[in-house]
């Protein structure tokens, strides 16, 4: 029998925190995908477990044998499980989706590549390239001509200003703030970089550093 692709599931990997906050914006989405009917927005979690936020919860096998089309996001905080899951649930033929709140601001000049979750008065603006599996928190912010790799995390209010350039699997904890690069010269953030809640970054950050305070310094042995 040809399996009915008009039949869509939409799971959210992760029962914690974060995915329980984006429910409602998923719900929102569904109301916008065709085949996509509410009861049909899931949780997804490695043991599944009894209804959360209202939605149910699936453990992975679960949802994978699910029958007509999978769409998934990973609402996991950690840049690297995200990466993780998501090749998993690509493996069992799920697709990646990106969940955008409607409160969020996407500029029609922006790239949001596949996976990002975009939570509630987030911005992306013009110009902007964000990577796989990107997560911006209530309130954060990518300015104008922001290239951000895959897997970057911003937390709530976390700020990013114009002409920066931030490596894969970047951290940027709630109110940090990256000062502003120019066009010739970006600021620069290196791959597997932290910066530390309420950061102030107003020069380029190495490669796997911890950075933290105003302004912004390494922390040693980071």
């Amino acid at each position: 029998m040809q399996e009915d692709t008009t039949l869509v599931w939409l799971g959210l990997f992760g029962a914690g925190g974060h995915a329980r906050e984006m429910v409602e914006s998923a719900l929102r989405v569904a109301e916008q995908t065709p085949g996509l009917a509410p009861d049909r927005v899931v949780l997804v979690d490695r043991a599944g477990s009894g209804p959360v936020s209202g939605v149910a919860v699936l453990s992975e096998q679960e949802f994978a044998s699910r029958p007509g089309r999978r769409l998934f996001v990973t609402a996991v905080g950690d840049g690297r499980l995200r990466r993780k899951l998501d090749a998993a649930a690509r493996a069992t033929g799920a697709e990646p989706v990106s969940v955008i709140d409607p409160s969020a601001r996407v500029s029609p000049d922006a790239v949001v590549r596949a996976g990002a979750l975009i939570s509630p008065f987030a911005l992306i603006s013009a110009g902007a390239v964000v990577g796989e599996g990107f997560q911006a928190n209530y309130y954060a912010h990518v300015s104008h001509d922001c290239r951000i790799g895959d897997w970057v995390t911003l937390g709530p209010k976390a700020g990013v200003n114009g002409h920066v350039e931030i490596g894969d699997n970047v951290t940027i904890g709630a109110g940090a703030i990256i000062r502003n690069g120019g066009p010739d010269r970006p600021l620069r953030i290196g791959r597997d970089a932290v910066i530390g809640m309420g950061a102030v970054v107003i020069a380029d950050v190495p490669e796997g550093a911890t950075v933290m305070g105003n302004p912004a310094r390494v922390r040693p042995n980071s």
